[in-house]
């Protein structure tokens, strides 16, 4: 059974990092992960979610809101980041739905991503 949680907070950092503990196994990929992990949580214009399947985190994305940024006749534009995900198709499918369900609730007309915030 897949299940998201939406993370606001600090106390959950350790939940997100699980992933990037299972997928990659460099310190420095692990340290740059927290730092740019707690600079989102930090952000009122950004929400992160977590993807588990049978209690294991399976993937996570940050969705960001920036008012100002515009592309062509787009009003309002949303960008994901600090994408990562395990290698499963059900997992990647059910991540990019999860982002066009909260494009609409955002009320967003386009979304950029996933990307890094330093693209």
């Amino acid at each position: 059974m897949l299940k998201w949680q939406k993370i606001e907070n600090e106390k959950e950092l350790d939940k997100i990092l699980l992933l990037t503990k299972t997928l990659y196994h460099d310190e420095s990929i692990l340290k740059s992960n927290e730092k740019r992990i707690k600079s989102v949580l930090k952000n009122q214009n950004a929400c992160f979610y977590v993807l588990e399947k049978e209690s294991e985190v399976t993937g996570h994305f940050a969705v960001f809101i920036n008012d100002e940024l515009s592309y062509e006749n787009y009003q309002k534009i949303i960008t994901v980041g600090i994408y990562e995900c395990i290698d499963d198709d059900e997992i990647a499918k059910e991540m990019f739905n999860k982002i066009k369900k909260i494009s609409k609730e955002l009320k967003a007309d386009y979304i950029i991503g996933p990307m890094d915030g330093s693209t």
